[in-house]
This record gives C-alpha cells, structure tokens and sequence, in this order.
C-alpha cells in the first residue's frame, strides 16, 4: 500500500518523518509507546540529577569561598 510520508520539524535542526497511515498493530504501538514512556523517564531522572548535583557543587563552592574569606 502507499504511505505517504511528511517531514516534521522538531526542535531545531531534527527532523522526524511523520507516517500518515502506518500499518501497526495496536499492541505493538502500546509497546513502543511504554517503551519510550519508560526512556523519557529516565531520561528525566538523569537531568533532575544533573542539576542536583550542579546546585550542591554550586553550594559547596560558595562554602568554601565564604572559608576562605575569613
């Protein structure tokens, strides 16, 4: 069967290709999409983490130069 496919811009410069009329089945679908459910989520938890540990890196450093100062 035909599919007609559509460049979708996301973000700056990535391009995804949007299939109209893909054959999937509804299982199938469901599974990807827990699949990425599952990795935005982590993806998720490595940022709020990365920024955790940039603040507290932050704290310290302001610590020691408070220290340091006196």
């Amino acid at each position: 069967s035909d599919v007609e496919v559509d460049d979708i811009r996301v973000g700056h410069n990535i391009v995804e290709k949007d299939v109209g009329d893909e054959e999937i089945e509804a299982e199938e679908l469901e599974r990807r999409m827990w699949k990425d459910q599952v990795k935005l989520k982590r993806i998720k938890e490595r940022h709020k983490l990365a920024e955790r540990q940039a603040t507290e890196k932050h704290v310290r450093k302001q610590r020691s130069m408070k220290t340091g100062e006196l």
